[in-house]
């Protein structure tokens, strides 16, 4: 058994430099050999089930096959089984069986797997020393996986506890530790998922901040460093809202392209990596108005969908990324083939989605918002009550306190107030005006989008007042929509409008 571990080891070591999957193939064959031929009570049975586990794991990560990740978590478990409390390898097998069934979770979306993982992940955290060598490890996956019981959860607390844990993760690892980077990296996600939810600056700030030293952290050109890319893309983006800096825009694409150049096609993140450099090419042409960008977007988010297994969950968010970037060209070109190609992928993102998944409800609002412009266009009553249902819909999957929640009840107001215009049913236009002072009420001032619902809220209340002659919903307008412009900096692209 030892040769055979060994052999699995040096395999797996040029698997790490090279990403041949042939490698990782002879590296679960001849460790897998070697579990068979280690009798029980033979003191080298744990490592090499847990060897075994963080190879299938891996091997799961591309090739998306359950049965592999299932063989992970079995092999975890049976390292954790045989190996005594008090044994400080205990804690590896620990912290690498809550990192399979995160994983799993992530795939599955069983909420019993994520409890479990956290559950291990605090065992592991809390039995380890302070000095611990792989205290760094154990930390950063409990943050991670509080972090993923955030976005499905919803609760705060989970999500300063993810922080809390990441941030000791990087502190107790000194730098030039070849983790430190990953550490960093998971880092910069969970707090610009804290932006993102409370629409902190300095949480952004962070995000940046964390994701440049982890690009920092690893040798330019690998997949660690260009991953780390295209974290710091994504809050690259997010400051243009705040700043309106073009350079942060342009830093933004240029991150995520040379993400996207260092993954070739069938790597499994490489759709992901994709549908974000197309999020920022349609970001630059909403500010610069340059159609080169938003074919750009498109063909990249094209890509992205027919380079991800259509079994691959994130296939759904990217379906409805393309549907955004297809209905934005529509209402630039008037192209109806990219309306309706933008509504298709948006029904298509809604059946991939599971019924439970968190991220349901942005797609249901982006197809509200699709068959809304198509109603606007083509005046099918079918299509603006399907856009009403949908827009519902997404309402009752965010919960209060759910972070686009404001945003679906201020797109639900648009659709509402178009049929009240168009039919005349003065019921609706009330609906319209009451989803947005909710949008209004639950978005915190200097929010990115809070001029947006401000002067939605406007608008309707101006319509209202131009159907009923009510002084008062006139004098509410304006306050509103001057409210709108005042949050609003100089130089934002909807300033104008405003």
């Amino acid at each position: 058994p030892g040769y055979l571990s060994n052999l699995a080891i040096s395999l797996r070591a040029r698997f790490d430099l090279s990403g041949d999957r042939a490698d990782l193939d002879a590296v679960i064959g001849a460790v897998g050999q070697a579990v068979t031929a280690t009798p029980a009570g033979d003191p080298g049975l744990a490592g090499r089930l847990s060897y075994l586990g963080d190879a299938l794991r891996t091997r799961s990560d591309w090739t998306r096959n359950t049965s592999d990740l299932d063989g992970a978590i079995d092999a975890d478990q049976r390292a954790v089984a045989v190996t005594q409390p008090g044994n400080s390898e205990r804690l590896d097998y620990l912290s690498n069986l809550g990192a399979s069934l995160r994983t799993r979770f992530q795939r599955a979306r069983d909420i019993a797997d994520l409890a479990a993982a956290i559950d291990v992940g605090r065992q592991a955290v809390e039995s380890a020393p302070s000095n611990h060598p792989n205290r760094g490890a154990f930390l950063s996956r409990l943050g991670l996986a509080l972090l993923r019981r955030f976005e499905w959860a919803r609760n705060v607390a989970d999500l300063d506890a993810a922080i809390d844990a990441l941030r000791q993760a990087v502190a107790v690892t000194a730098p030039g530790n070849p983790f430190r980077g990953t550490f960093l990296s998971n880092l910069c996600g969970a707090l610009h998922t804290r932006f993102e939810h409370a629409g902190d600056d300095t949480d952004l700030e962070a995000s940046i901040d964390a994701a440049r030293q982890a690009a920092a952290a690893f040798q330019p050109g690998s997949l660690q460093h260009n991953m780390c890319l295209s974290n710091l893309a994504t809050s690259l983006r997010a400051r243009v809202t705040r700043t309106g800096d073009p350079a942060d825009l342009d830093a933004a694409i240029n991150a995520a392209r040379q993400a996207v150049a260092a993954f070739p096609p069938g790597h499994p993140e490489r759709g992901g990596l994709l549908s974000n450099l197309g999020n920022s090419l349609r970001t630059r042409f909403l500010r610069t108005g340059n159609i080169t960008d938003l074919d750009a977007a498109v063909d990249t988010g094209r890509q992205a969908v027919t380079q991800t297994s259509p079994s691959d969950p994130a296939i759904a968010g990217l379906l409805s990324n393309l549907g955004t970037s297809l209905r934005t060209r529509f209402e630039h070109t008037g192209d109806r083939t990219d309306l309706d190609a933008a509504i298709d992928a948006g029904h298509q993102a809604i059946t991939h989605a599971l019924p439970d998944d968190p991220a349901r409800a942005v797609m249901l609002s982006g197809l509200g918002t699709s068959l809304r412009v198509r109603f606007e266009r083509a005046g099918n009553l079918q299509d603006l009550s399907a856009a009403i249902n949908a827009g519902e819909q997404a309402i009752a999957a965010s919960p209060p306190g759910h972070t686009g929640r404001a945003g679906y009840l201020s797109d639900l107001q648009n659709s509402l107030r178009t049929r009240s215009q168009h039919t005349g049913d003065s019921a609706d236009l009330a609906a319209a005006i009451g989803a947005g002072e909710q949008a209004v009420a639950t978005t915190p001032p200097g929010h990115p989008s809070c001029g947006g619902h401000l002067s939605n809220l406007g608008y309707s209340l101006l319509v209202r007042f131009e159907q009923t002659g009510s002084r008062a919903d006139l004098d509410a307008a304006i306050d509103v929509s001057g409210q709108a412009v005042a949050a609003t900096p100089l130089g934002h692209p909807a300033r104008a409008a405003f």
